[in-house]
């Protein structure tokens, strides 16, 4: 069993979460595209001429949170890792954070 988290420990993990979850939120109803963010042409493409692997997740991210798969996958087919991953942390996060405790499974790593 592992030890219990300190207090804040405790409040980095569920301030993280919150932060996170608030970002997705935002994310889900603010479109990138026509929200006025605008990102310069990534180092990797102006060094090598190729795509930077995360290019299209913001806007990816968007299209899944609204339920547009089709889209999603299309801007970038790693948008679903990605935010399932981010998903995962929260879940993660949030429960240690009201546990008190972290995962067995994970703090072996």
């Amino acid at each position: 069993m592992t030890e219990p988290l300190g207090v804040i420990q405790r409040c980095w993990r569920g301030g993280l979460a919150t932060f996170m979850l608030a970002g997705l939120l935002l994310l889900r109803w603010v479109d990138p595209v026509q929200g006025g963010i605008s990102l310069n042409m990534p180092l990797t493409q102006r060094l090598f001429g190729l795509p930077c692997p995360f290019c299209g997740i913001t806007r990816g991210s968007h299209a899944l949170l609204n339920g547009e798969v089709m889209r999603a996958f299309y801007l970038n087919l790693a948008t679903g890792l990605v935010l399932a991953g981010a998903i995962f942390l929260i879940v993660i996060w949030a429960v240690e954070s009201v546990r008190g405790r972290s995962f067995i499974w994970l703090a072996r790593g």
